[in-house]
Order: C-alpha cells, then sequence, then structure tokens
C-alpha cells in the first residue's frame, strides 16, 4: 500500500514534482473564454494572457464528482491518500474534496490555507 498525493492545480507545480503527484486541474476563466488548467492552457499562455488583456481570471472549484473519479482509483489500488487543497476561504475546492471523500477510508483532506506558491511549498514538503 502506497500513499498518494493528490493536489489541484492551482499549486503551481513544476513538470518534476507533477510527475510523482496526481494533479487534478482547475478551470479557469478569462471571461467567457473557459480552459482547463495544464490542459488546454499552459502556464505560459496563462501569464500572456494576464498581460495582454484587462480580465482579471477566475477559477471553478473542482467538483465534488470529480474527486470521487480519483478516489475510487486510490481505493482500488489499496493505496491511501492525503489531499491538499486551496485554501477554503478562496474557493470552495476544499469543500468539493470533503464532500466526495465521504465514505472512502484511508482518504485524508487538508485545507492548505494556502495559496500557489506557498500551498506549493506544502506540496513539496508531504510528497
Amino acid at each position: 500500500m502506497s500513499v498518494r498525493i493528490i493536489v489541484d492545480s492551482s499549486a503551481d507545480l513544476t513538470p518534476e514534482i507533477k510527475e510523482r503527484l496526481t494533479v487534478i486541474p482547475m478551470v479557469i476563466n478569462f471571461g467567457n473564454d473557459e480552459f482547463v488548467d495544464g490542459v488546454t492552457i499552459n502556464h505560459k499562455e496563462f501569464y500572456d494572457k494576464l498581460t495582454t488583456t484587462d480580465i482579471v481570471p477566475t477559477t471553478s472549484q473542482v467538483p465534488p464528482a470529480t474527486y470521487e473519479k480519483y478516489f475510487k482509483k486510490v481505493a482500488e489500488a489499496g493505496d491511501s491518500a492525503v489531499v491538499i487543497t486551496l485554501a477554503s476561504k478562496l474557493s470552495g475546492t476544499y469543500q468539493s474534496a470533503m464532500i466526495a471523500v465521504g465514505d472512502f477510508e484511508n482518504i485524508y483532506v487538508v485545507d492548505s490555507m494556502l495559496v500557489a506558491p506557498a500551498q506549493r511549498l506544502l506540496v513539496d514538503h508531504a510528497k
């Protein structure tokens, strides 16, 4: 049995760290344009948009059903997991993970109480 680290993409992790974790992408909105972090928009494109538009991006919380999908994989493998989320004061992602964890055993949800750079430090320490 191994312990997996699951984190949302707001942690802004390097590719080397992402390879060793499970990263759940968040949805980023620039006005009416919707992107999936790390899937339909990369970091360079994100920062390019920040510098070329006056639109402040927003994110959508990871829905409970998405967490459940990842938690099932952990349970089926007989593993355990620590889930580190974006600060609950800034996003509903922590609440979504808490809803999804339901009856899953050996999955522990942690509210990082942090945002990107600081959340990344917590993830680095956990791995």
